[in-house]
């Protein structure tokens, strides 16, 4: 019976059709894949900015178009040393015009004097009147004010003409140089931040707020810069996250140098959980804040793991979690994957 319904199917088949061949099994997609590393015990690493305790905000205070830009983020500078130039033709003119309202106020307030004069003299011949003379007397002390109010907007011109060159306001490290060249600058607009080279040094570094939460004023940590190395102690956490799941730390340096502007590695006291180190590359936004993380089975299908971020270091993420011992976690590709669907793990290294 089979056999001839076989026949009788293939019979019904229109001339040069064929049977359609079955569908071919979706190829897994790839990702790449690192193993996840015990960080129980292990020190942790942040990664923070040497600055000075006081940042000087160097603003134009007139405002202008910036014509030269004299240094860069790194430089070192002297106190008075010019960092930039505005262009000096509008306060040059504004200049000009208020020292010629100056003179020609002299001039009438000259003449208004000597008027009151000549009508006090006629007064005492007879020949003029108290009421004319204190009409000449209130105009002669009205164009004296004049007179006192232009000198004070000529001296505000010349200074504002001596303010073009943009000098620093201490010896110091330009951190960060939000002016560009041809930029309209507005009053009061920062073109530079300067840390002084003598005042007292401090590192800031963004922590996990699980790990920022266990720590107290005066906690120390070491930190090394380069050939520097030292101690510096906690001395404040802010009251707000930085939307990471971080908080900034300032920490105080009591021993040793640093350079403001510089990176700085700052190691703090091991940490008691068992952590886990894999790649910042990793993590996955979670809802409310939380972190993801996904990572391949022996069957090399897809798995999910909600852990808890605790710093980021030079090496990567340190979570907390119930992660797998020596989990293959997709450290690239795994947004696009959903847990459960079939992979073909690569190793990243």
């Amino acid at each position: 019976m089979i056999k001839r319904a076989s026949l009788l199917l293939a019979a019904a088949l229109p001339a040069g059709c064929a049977a359609p061949p079955p569908a071919a099994a979706p190829i897994p997609r790839s990702v790449l894949v690192t193993t996840a590393k015990p960080a129980s015990g292990a020190d942790t690493i942040l990664i923070g900015t040497a600055r000075a305790t006081n940042t000087h905000l160097v603003a134009t205070e007139p405002g202008g178009r910036v014509v030269r830009l004299l240094v860069d983020v790194g430089g070192r500078v002297r106190a008075g040393q010019a960092m930039a130039l505005l262009d000096p033709r509008p306060a040059q003119l504004r200049h000009q015009a208020a020292t010629a309202r100056l003179r020609r106020l002299e001039v009438q307030a000259a003449e208004r004097q000597r008027h009151a004069e000549r009508v006090h003299a006629l007064l005492a011949a007879g020949s003029s009147t108290a009421a004319e003379l204190d009409t000449a007397q209130g105009e002669a002390r009205g164009a004296r004010d004049a007179v006192a109010e232009a000198r004070a907007e000529a001296r505000m011109a010349a200074r504002t003409a001596g303010m073009t060159v943009v000098r620093a306001p201490a010896a110091g490290t330009v951190t960060a140089r939000p002016a560009s060249l041809s930029m309209e600058a507005a009053p009061g607009a920062v073109l530079f931040e300067l840390q002084g080279m003598r005042e007292p040094t401090e590192i800031v570094a963004a922590i996990a707020e699980a790990i920022a939460a266990r720590l107290s004023p005066g906690s120390a940590a070491r930190f090394e810069a380069g050939n520097a190395k030292g101690q510096a102690v906690l001395a404040g956490v802010s009251s707000r996250g930085t939307g990471f799941g971080t908080r900034e730390t300032r920490w105080r340096v009591v021993r040793g140098t640093l350079t403001p502007g510089s990176s700085v590695a700052l190691q703090l006291a091991a940490q008691p959980e068992a952590l886990a180190l894999v790649p910042a590359e990793a993590l996955i936004a979670g809802p409310a804040g939380t972190h993801l993380i996904r990572w391949v089975d022996p069957q090399s299908r897809v798995r999910q793991q909600q852990v808890t971020l605790q710093a980021f270091t030079a090496a990567g993420a340190l979570v907390r979690g119930n992660i797998p011992s020596a989990a293959r976690v997709i450290a690239a590709g795994g947004t696009f994957v959903t847990p459960g669907t079939r992979v073909r793990p690569r190793p990243l290294d």
